[in-house]
């Protein structure tokens, strides 16, 4: 963000999603101010695979805060930003066909 990476960003989001509206919206509000992370807490709100950050810091802009949903897909974490085909972990089964 602080560096307006659009590239790098996109590699924070989960695979197969489209979240360009919302990289787009992330950058245009918060790309390149500068952000310091002061505070991080996690709240497993749908289970720990998929948590809530609050975020809090301070940025040239001000103050920064804003909560985001982790997603934890095959050991690896991103942003749960954009939408896609739904992604079945690897030592999970789908529910078709069952």
């Amino acid at each position: 963000m602080n560096k307006r990476d659009k590239l790098a960003f996109a590699k924070l989001i989960p695979p197969r999603n489209d979240a360009s509206k919302e990289i787009e919206r992330r950058m245009a509000k918060f790309g390149g101010i500068n952000i310091r992370l002061q505070d991080v807490v996690l709240e497993p709100d749908y289970g720990p695979e998929e948590p809530l950050a609050h975020l809090r810091g301070v940025s040239d802009a001000g103050t920064y805060s804003e909560t985001i949903r982790l997603s934890q897909i095959d050991g690896c974490w991103y942003l749960g930003l954009g939408r896609g085909a739904p992604i079945v972990p690897s030592d999970k089964t789908s529910a078709k066909g069952h």
